[in-house]
């Protein structure tokens, strides 16, 4: 449900988020990583003394084990000399550790038969997957400063720009995913606080990442109805049917086809009315027919 005013109770700004005080608590020594590893966008490296350089096979190497854990010496060198005979690609990958260890020494850690980045590495992934998780898991539990930090992180650029090796291709579409589940879940979080500059903006970047999604269309359309902005709305809904015809030859749900019957102004009084009344299971989403059937759509 996104958030209406109402009831003579105040509602939150855009404004409110960044000016709200927030509580201080006591510092705790925080622990600067010895490595940072970047994989969204260029693949970069850095160190108490800044960047470090390597080749580009040493970077695929680096970048599998941050994506990937631990892993056995002969699976990483598989998947990273996918055509090569079993001996060939061992081989490579002793000169690809050599390389490593002379220009990053300690970066990787090596077992009997493993292979594992140190654990003083963060990487922007580690970063992006915890959020994506945290938002997926409890949305609803983000505090209106958490939701916006949230939207800062969320969106960015793919994994390994360039890269096009089969691993790769399969774990970037695994991180754009995520990053769809999140957004849209972020969305509906951000309208629910009245911040709808902000939803839109999620909405947006999730239909950037799947542009054939219904869901982040779908919960934009909501938005400016809820607003009882009529030309966002029918702009947003017709650029996505667009879309979707031209790619599919389909049409939107009727289910989001609804909604643009239901920006009436007097589809507000509805809600206020269930809302004081407190039949919080009556209370209707934006485009259900229960408020369709009690006051009319647009006119």
């Amino acid at each position: 449900m996104f958030g209406l005013g109402g009831g003579g109770v105040r509602t939150m700004t855009e404004g409110d988020v960044m000016a709200r005080p927030t509580r201080l608590r006591a510092a705790r020594p925080v622990r600067e990583p010895r490595w940072k590893l970047g994989l969204l966008g260029d693949w970069r490296l850095q160190d108490g003394e800044g960047r470090v350089a390597l080749l580009h096979r040493e970077r695929l190497l680096v970048a599998f084990l941050a994506l990937h854990g631990s892993r056995p010496r002969g699976y990483v060198a598989g998947i990273l000399w996918p055509d090569a005979s079993d001996a060939h690609a061992r081989a490579s990958l002793r000169q690809a550790l050599h390389a490593v260890r002379a220009q990053a020494p300690g970066l990787v850690e090596a077992g009997a038969d493993s292979l594992s980045l140190a654990s003083g590495v963060c990487s922007d992934v580690d970063v992006l997957r915890e959020w994506c998780d945290r938002v997926e898991r409890g949305a609803e539990h983000l505090s209106p400063q958490a939701a916006v930090e949230a939207l800062r992180i969320l969106p960015g650029p793919e994994l390994l720009l360039g890269e096009f090796e089969e691993w790769v291709l399969t774990e970037r579409g695994r991180i754009q995913r995520a990053r769809l589940r999140a957004l849209e879940a972020l969305a509906v979080r951000l309208a629910s606080y009245e911040l709808h500059q902000h939803a839109i903006a999620a909405c947006e970047r999730a239909a950037e990442i799947e542009p054939l999604q219904e869901g982040p269309a779908h919960t934009l359309v909501s938005i400016y109805v809820a607003l009882g902005n009529r030309v966002d709305a029918m702009r947003a809904y017709h650029a996505f049917r667009r879309r979707l015809w031209d790619e599919l030859q389909a049409e939107p749900s009727p289910k989001m086809t609804a909604l643009l019957a239901c920006g009436h102004p007097a589809a507000y009084d509805v809600l206020a009315e269930l809302r004081e009344a407190g039949d919080a299971e009556r209370l209707p989403t934006v485009g259900s027919g229960a408020v369709l059937e009690r006051r009319g759509g647009f006119s």
